[in-house]
């Protein structure tokens, strides 16, 4: 019962895609039909041989063959073109010779299988001593009875280059393949196409058949949205919620840090104001060289705690105290020692020490 179920399933897929592709315009549907009708080159000694197909002809091809280098008879082409019905809309085949085909047998693991063209393209440069972008390839897929792990593959690959020297005329007469197979590998039988283009067949169809595929198809998308919409949203809702415990159990987890930074942070403010209840040394310097005059030379610059010592040469050291009276940073001066005379400079050396006024923390 399940085989018969599977059958008819089958038969609806076939017929429902091939409606859907109605819906398609005549110009695409023309170009994807079954193969009864196209054209073929190949090479064939030292000339291009233009073929054209068609089953409902009496003769299986009508020929066109062209010279391989010469590149004056493309009007002799495009005149046998004229001859063809539709001819620009027929599947063009380009067959390029067995011996431009470079084969390799590649093994791949068998999980690769359902993407086999998209691993190749990314690995094709390390089985081949040409760029990925310089080639045409596509493969073969071996029977690998004996491993069940890995799956054979026989890569095919040729020069663009090659496809280019040798069918210029191709090229001239504005000729795009549809499909590019070789000698040994042909479409038909091996279904290889260097293009990477995949072509189904379609036969003519009741004009009622695209309507209902795609009522059909709205149907399903219908049906099929709402659902999806709702499964992502209990999931996303599942994540969110999961999340959620996860960031509580991390703030649990930074509690003790929170603390320790609460009391770094403390300390730090303990030593800010403890400086800044202070005056640096650099705003001393600044005051000192400010009040004295500029022929005063120091010798000694001195901070103990709140007491700055200073010694050196003036001019007139007898109104330096005064000076530092009259200084916001700096009271009570004293010397140390009597002024003497320095014969040599002929300035008074003085010994001095203030105190350093408490700096207002606001």
């Amino acid at each position: 019962m399940s085989f018969e179920f599977s059958q008819y399933l089958d038969r609806f897929l076939n017929w429902w895609s091939s409606g859907l592709c109605l819906a398609l315009p005549k110009k695409w549907r023309d170009r994807q039909k079954s193969l009864s009708r196209f054209l073929i080159a190949h090479t064939e000694q030292h000339s291009i041989q233009f073929e054209y197909h068609a089953d409902d002809t009496k003769r299986s091809e009508i020929r066109c063959p062209l010279s391989q280098t010469a590149t004056h008879e493309e009007p002799g082409l495009r005149e046998w073109l004229s001859h063809i019905p539709n001819a620009e809309a027929l599947p063009f085949i380009v067959r390029v010779p067995a011996d431009q085909i470079l084969t390799k047998r590649v093994r791949y693991p068998r999980s690769t299988q359902n993407s086999l063209r998209e691993v190749i393209g990314f690995d094709i440069e390390r089985q081949i001593p040409f760029s990925r972008e310089d080639v045409y390839f596509d493969f073969l897929v071996q029977n690998t009875l004996d491993s069940d792990e890995f799956i054979d593959v026989d890569l095919l690959v040729f020069r663009k280059q090659d496809l280019k020297s040798e069918y210029v005329v191709i090229e001239q007469c504005g000729l795009i393949p549809t499909i590019i197979d070789s000698e040994e590998f042909t479409f038909f039988d091996h279904h290889i196409n260097f293009l990477e283009n995949t072509r189904s067949t379609h036969t003519e169809h009741s004009p009622y058949r695209a309507a209902f595929a795609l009522l059909l198809l709205w149907l399903l998308i219908i049906g099929l949205i709402p659902g999806k919409l709702a499964i992502e949203a209990n999931s996303i809702a599942d994540q969110l919620t999961s999340q959620a415990d996860s960031a509580r159990a991390e703030l649990r987890s930074l509690e003790p840090l929170k603390l320790k930074y609460a009391e770094l942070v403390s300390k730090a403010n303990y030593f800010h104001e403890l400086e800044a209840g202070h005056v640096s040394p650099i705003d001393l310097l600044l005051e000192v060289t400010r009040l004295l005059d500029d022929d005063t030379s120091l010798r000694i610059f001195d901070l103990k705690d709140d007491r700055l010592t200073i010694q050196g040469e003036s001019s007139n050291a007898s109104e330096i105290p005064v000076k530092f009276e009259n200084s916001p940073l700096l009271s009570s001066p004293q010397f140390n020692s009597p002024v003497t005379r320095d014969n040599r400079s002929g300035k008074d050396r003085f010994n001095i020490t203030v105190i350093v006024k408490s700096r207002d923390p606001s």
